[in-house]
């Protein structure tokens, strides 16, 4: 009985081994963990590069798009995670 509750640990030490990290960092990005902001002309120049740079769908192309994209009357959000100042 003991070689099988030694087996049993050993089987869920290995997959908390396996699994622990990937869990962490699933935890660390999960949606109800990042801060819904929203992003206008004033947010920072690293937030506003990042959107030019990566944005999929609509590409955008250069400030003077950007900006009218971001006018008054447009609504522009982004996911943030806490922790990372660059983002604030």
């Amino acid at each position: 009985m003991k070689f099988i509750g030694a087996a049993a640990l050993a089987t869920r030490q290995r997959r908390e081994r396996r699994h622990g990290p990937f869990d962490r960092f699933a935890s660390w990005f999960n949606r109800g963990f990042l801060e819904l902001r929203r992003i206008d002309w004033q947010s920072p120049a690293a937030v506003l590069e990042k959107l030019i740079a990566y944005e999929a769908v609509h590409e955008i192309k250069g400030w003077d798009d950007l900006r009218r994209r971001l006018a008054p009357d447009r609504r522009c959000f982004a996911f943030f995670h806490p922790r990372f100042p660059a983002s604030r």
